[in-house]
């Protein structure tokens, strides 16, 4: 999925696009951080489980295979929409990590240009409060005979709303996709990448309220302290 259509995406959902008639909104709230999503999503990426502010999924057979000299790539795309993700009141999402991992094979690569499978995981993080967004994507990419099934396993950078956005991020959506691909040019070759393993979010939340530099502190206390003489003198009067 590109910018574009992530961005359209996000737009319809923000704008209050009509959702699917079996559609269902869950909350589930950890410590300081809540997460609302349609359960419907849990279909490939089964049921969630929560841990302090993070959520974790076990996903069922998502996967890319090329076999047999299938001559352009097999892509395999799926993605995951928080409709909200957002903290106690006070409160505002100061950071969001998603990481994942999952299994994959390349066999029987002898010719000289070499089968690949790889793994694309994108972040995108919008303010419910304004059109502010932030988002990060990593990659990898894995070539030649594996030797058998191998693990993989991305993590996207830490995303910091609170800092990223100019209004309050005391809520935000998040739109998680995922992309594999695999490629095979040779008659019994075999080329596939699943992600079966685990998908993860975590999430953390800082207070909004202002804490006084030292140079205001000692200013206020001044303030204070000269208000108390004048008040004093007025008694004395």
């Amino acid at each position: 999925m590109n910018n574009s259509m992530k961005n359209s995406l996000l737009v319809m959902l923000l704008l209050g696009a009509p959702l699917a008639s079996n559609a269902a909104l869950v909350t589930s709230c950890g410590t300081s951080v809540c997460y609302k999503y349609d359960d419907a999503q849990t279909t490939s990426f089964g049921t969630p489980t929560f841990s302090d502010d993070s959520v974790s999924f076990t996903p069922t057979a998502l996967r890319a295979e090329s076999l047999n000299a299938q001559q352009s790539p097999v892509n395999f795309s799926s993605s995951f929409f928080f409709d909200q993700v957002y903290a106690n009141t006070g409160y505002e999402i100061s950071s969001i990590q998603v990481s994942e991992s999952g299994n994959y094979r390349i066999y029987r690569d002898n010719s000289g240009s070499p089968d690949t499978v790889s793994a694309s995981l994108s972040t995108t993080i919008a303010n419910l409060l304004s059109s502010e967004s932030v988002s990060d994507t990593v990659s990898l990419t894995r070539s030649g005979n594996s030797g058998g099934v191998q693990l993989w396993g991305l993590q996207s950078n830490a995303l910091n709303p609170a800092s990223a956005f100019t209004s309050n991020a005391q809520g935000v959506s998040l739109l998680i996709q995922d992309d594999l691909s695999a490629f095979t040019d040779e008659l019994g070759g075999l080329a596939w990448i699943q992600k079966t393993y685990l998908l993860s979010v975590a999430a953390a939340s800082r207070a909004t309220t202002n804490v006084p530099e030292p140079s205001g502190m000692a200013l206020m206390l001044a303030g204070l302290s000269i208000a108390g003489v004048l008040y004093r003198l007025r008694r004395s009067v």
